[in-house]
Order: structure tokens, then sequence, then C-alpha cells
């Protein structure tokens, strides 16, 4: 059974994966020079996954890369080996196919392929997403106006437990009930 830290993209899943990148992300990801790093951000979500999520993943994956020499035009080439026109057509055919298994893998690894473009740094730059920011606006916010209550708060949070006896909170061998234990 493999464990979360020893999952790596298989050479033909990298290549895969790159290849239906730019198809399935906006097309900013190629002149950004960011396919290799989604990429290789699919392999560390990839490596969150459940064994049995993951096989699943990698299976139909398999499928879709291999099924591709079978269609007609293609000459007997797997999809990461298609030219950007073939491999577009391919990958839009799985997403309209009539079976939903197909349509769900492709929709499956688009969220994927997209969850990583957008946790690019030069992406959240692009996009002015900045959250650290908002995160100390909010917070000077809700301490200027909320302060007082907070302290109250986590003041209260360290005090005795009125309703606990002496003993039970000051003598470390006594349970909750003051029983000797």
């Amino acid at each position: 059974m493999s464990t979360l830290a020893d999952y790596r993209h298989p050479p033909r899943i990298r290549r895969l994966l790159a290849s239906i990148a730019p198809i399935a992300c906006p097309p900013e990801i190629e002149p950004l020079g960011l396919v290799t790093p989604v990429v290789d951000h699919t392999e560390l979500t990839l490596r969150s996954f459940p064994e049995v999520v993951r096989s699943a993943l990698l299976a139909g994956l398999t499928s879709y890369e291999l099924t591709s020499a079978m269609w007609p035009g293609h000459r007997g080439r797997p999809a990461s080996r298609l030219d950007r026109e073939r491999a577009t057509r391919y990958y839009r055919a799985w997403r309209r196919s009539p079976l939903r298994l197909q349509r769900e893998l492709v929709k499956g690894v688009k969220g994927i392929l997209c969850l990583a473009y957008y946790e690019m740094p030069q992406v959240k730059e692009q996009l002015g997403y900045a959250p650290e920011d908002w995160i100390r606006t909010a917070t000077r916010h809700r301490l200027e106006r909320h302060g007082e209550a907070i302290a109250r708060h986590r003041a209260a949070l360290f005090e005795r437990e009125p309703l606990l006896p002496l003993a039970s909170t000051d003598n470390p061998e006594r349970g909750r009930s003051g029983d000797r234990k």
C-alpha cells in the first residue's frame, strides 16, 4: 500500500497532463510558462488523494491516453502525442461523450488542473488576488470594532470552571467527579 509521500506521476501520465493542461486551463498557461508547474502541483494534489481514488483516476487517464490510438486520424498515437488541434478535438469528444464516465473523468481532470493553475503565484498576482492583504485589513477592522469583546472572551477561556470543585482543578490526582483514581 502506498503512502501520501510516495506518489509520483508516471512519465506517461505526466506527458498526458502536460498535453491536456493548455486545453483545459485558461490560454495564459503557456505564455506564463506554467504547464510544468501546474503538472507538478497536480502530482501534489493526487498525492493527497486516497489510494483508491488516485488509482481510479490514473486508470481513467490511462484509458484516455490509450484509446486515442484507435481513433481515426490519430494514426495509432496516444493522446499525449497528438498535435494541439487533434488533442483539442479528442478532449472535447470526451467532454461531450454519451458515456457519463468519460465526461466525469475529463471534468475531474480539468478541475484538478485548473485548481493547480489558480494556485500559481503569477496567476494570483495577475488576478489581483492577495488574501494576506484582506486578512490583515479584516483583522484590524475586527479588533477595532470587537476588540473588547474578544479580550473578554479570551480571558473567559482561561478562567477556572465555576461548576467544578476546586479539588478537581487543583489536584491532578483527583478526577472530575472528585473520586480518587
